[in-house]
């Protein structure tokens, strides 16, 4: 019975946007019945859509939602919704397949974060050094650090005295590097 009004309670919090209570009432109604994807789903989303957002929890119950769902169309969106939320945790889509199978057989998120946030943090930047920006540096040997947000610099490390340091990688869209 109390599955069933946490259920209730936690769907209804969902509803008027009030995440914290809808996470509150719904984790105990999923911990009660992992298989119940009403229960499931919603608990995915209200992880996911409160702000700041609990990723690793959205995340983990989303992909065990897309498991739980038979219909084929809804479970084409909920993967689809549930892998555009991914990437832009992690940054990449890697991961995510074993994610899903991982969720087929667990359904509860175990104490081990099994989601790696991306690399740099997602609100900074910085270029793409190509492999031929790298072969260009690796001729006179050198050591590549993220500096700021905004480029990937290499200081020389061997190469010879008379190369100016730092040299820094740029036009990368071209496959160019420019020393400056």
């Amino acid at each position: 019975m109390s599955g069933l009004l946490n259920s209730v309670a936690g769907f209804s919090a969902l509803q008027q946007k009030d995440y914290a209570s809808a996470q509150k009432y719904l984790r105990p109604a999923v911990e009660a019945d992992p298989n119940n994807v009403e229960n499931v789903y919603p608990l995915a989303l209200s992880y996911l859509t409160a702000t700041p957002s609990d990723d690793v929890n959205g995340l983990f119950f989303i992909a065990r939602a897309a498991n739980l769902v038979s219909d084929p169309a809804g479970k084409a969106s909920i993967i689809k919704f549930g892998h555009s939320r991914y990437v832009k945790y992690h940054g990449t889509e890697q991961g995510w397949d074993d994610l899903l199978a991982q969720t087929k057989t667990t359904p509860l998120l175990l104490p081990i974060r099994p989601i790696a946030p991306m690399f740099p943090p997602r609100n900074s930047s910085i270029s793409v050094v190509t492999d031929s920006c790298l072969d260009e540096f690796a001729r006179v040997g050198t050591w590549f650090s993220i500096v700021g947000s905004q480029e990937v610099t290499a200081w020389s490390w061997s190469g010879p005295a008379s190369h100016p340091n730092p040299a820094r990688c740029r036009d990368t869209s071209r496959n160019g590097c420019a020393q400056t």
